[in-house]
């Protein structure tokens, strides 16, 4: 069974290079990049995936696991990154569903 509708993943990509003295206040909450299927975005290590929703809940609080994050579906909505300025203003990984493993009381 799955938990929720599936959440939306935003790509932060590259943060330490430009925010070296920042912090990021998205540091707990974030799963790695090339674990959520963020490969080509750019050739740097640094990807990390933002995922909003019930997967924030669950990646900062790890002692209650009951549930397993599926990796999100890569989908531009019809829009082509190089020729549709729209295409910049949403993510394409959609759907990071989640799925139950064991009974949720």
């Amino acid at each position: 069974d799955s938990v929720g509708e599936g959440d939306v993943c935003i790509p932060i990509l590259d943060a330490k290079n430009y925010h070296k003295e920042m912090w990021n206040p998205f540091h707990d909450y974030v799963w790695g990049g090339e674990i959520m299927g963020m490969k080509l975005e750019i050739e740097s290590a640094d990807k990390e995936a933002y995922c909003p929703g019930l997967d924030c809940a669950i990646n900062c609080n790890l002692a209650l696991i009951n549930v397993a994050k599926s990796t999100p579906i890569y989908d531009g909505g019809g829009l082509h990154r190089h020729f549709n300025p729209g295409a910049g203003a949403i993510s394409p990984y959609h759907n990071g569903t989640t799925m139950v493993t064991r009974t949720i009381p």
